[in-house]
């Protein structure tokens, strides 16, 4: 497959779902609406891939995110792209793990994530387990970080042991 240079458009209409290509997720579409209000627009350094006919091979939430916010999306055209590599590309991808996250927060210097690691440890405990208990403590403290989701707290890097 050869790929063209990145290509920025604010013609959304130009781009088309390719039949039998994942339907798009309106919950990961907010998620990533998110992500993208609270870094800036990242799709210039993802951008979509898409066939000379512009059918979507990889990126629709981006788009769809894109439009929503009336931003610039960016694409490559994709020779010889189909259906396939699209199902390649979304089957190959690797979603983080409570392991990755919990290793990312510990590298980037956040105390409680090590301390809910030696905690695990100690104890011999799933993470599940190791992080209900501790922020069962966090939530009944009333902390600002209780706000949300268990688990969507210690993603952010938000997780604190009280």
């Amino acid at each position: 497959m050869k790929k063209d240079n990145i290509i920025t458009t604010e013609d959304y209409d130009k781009f088309k779902q390719m039949p039998g290509n994942r339907i798009v997720n309106k919950a990961h579409v907010r998620e990533l609406e998110k992500l993208i209000l609270a870094n800036g627009n990242l799709t210039d350094q993802y951008p979509i891939q898409v066939t000379p006919d512009m059918e979507i091979i990889d990126g629709s939430h981006r788009l769809e995110v894109s439009k929503r916010l009336s931003l610039p999306i960016y694409y490559i055209v994709v020779e010889g792209g189909n259906l396939q590599d699209a199902i390649r590309l979304n089957a190959a991808k690797k979603v983080w793990t409570s392991t990755d996250y919990l290793e990312c927060y510990i590298t980037l210097g956040k105390k409680d994530y090590v301390v809910l690691k030696e905690f695990m440890a100690e104890h011999k405990l799933r993470f599940s387990v190791g992080l209900s208990l501790l922020l069962k403590r966090q939530i009944s403290g009333g902390g600002q970080n209780a706000i949300g989701k268990p688990l969507d707290i210690f993603r952010r890097g938000e997780f604190k042991v009280v």
